[in-house]
């Protein structure tokens, strides 16, 4: 399997309904990198979009690169996550990205990039983010007491990191507070910013807009929700020098 080479680069595909055209860009987007040196995890979790009978048609080329994997009942977000970086990916030092379907990479030379940074070391890797409704906002983290600055934009995409790094968080740390339920959502804030806190070398690319990030329109009553959720992930221990 392609995705347990130490030298690929597993793109984990986020796990909810997309629009046909969107999931089809996204998948253009990594056909696109001159370097192909990558694997892919592909998660429909139950999601019942008419096109995931045609996922193989859909991924053509990137098929033999693909890890595909279709739910009958919906897992969630967490537990999707820990199925594929902990259970899938099987290398300590797999470097993982997040692609949301909905987004799509900017630049053809992302690959590249991400591999070139981690030979030298980066176990923590951003690259800009263009959101096309808050077009002037430029999203750079900043990876000095990310938390106390409520975030310091460490949960902006694109989300690049090692499996053994994210395998340093207690899985407890995504659950509530009540450590009875997982987040089920604002999980860019919830595995960003304790990564940020544990990471040795973590870097910002600045090589210009790299990941197209459609984010959807939400009502209030599901801002207020996520609100609390961050308010929630915020008030949780440091895990700097854990």
């Amino acid at each position: 399997d392609l995705i347990m080479n130490t030298n690929q680069w597993p793109v984990l595909l986020d796990h909810f309904i997309t629009e046909y055209s969107l999931l089809q860009r996204s998948l253009d987007s990594l056909r696109s990198q001159t370097n192909q040196n990558f694997g892919i995890i592909l998660i429909d979790d139950a999601s019942g979009a008419n096109h995931n009978w045609n996922y193989p048609m859909l991924l053509n080329k990137l098929e033999n690169k693909t890890t595909l994997i279709r739910h009958c009942h919906n897992a969630g977000r967490m537990p999707n996550f820990l199925l594929a970086i902990k259970e899938i990916c099987q290398d300590p030092q797999t470097l993982v990205a997040v692609l949301d379907q909905d987004d799509c990479l900017m630049q053809t030379n992302i690959i590249d990039q991400l591999l070139d940074a981690k030979k030298k070391g980066a176990d923590f890797i951003q690259m800009p983010m263009y959101r096309p409704n808050k077009p002037v906002n430029l999203y750079r983290p900043n990876y000095t007491n990310s938390r106390k600055a409520e975030g310091a934009n460490v949960w902006s995409h694109l989300r690049v990191f090692t499996k053994a790094l994210f395998e340093q968080i207690p899985e407890d740390y995504f659950k509530r507070n009540d450590n009875s339920t997982w987040f089920d959502t604002v999980t860019d804030y919830l595995t960003m910013l304790p990564m940020s806190e544990l990471a040795k070398n973590p870097v910002y690319l600045d090589s210009g807009y790299a990941y197209w990030h459609l984010r959807k329109y939400y009502g209030k009553d599901e801002r207020d929700r996520e609100d609390k959720l961050i308010k929630e992930l915020l008030s949780k221990p440091s895990l700097k020098n854990h």
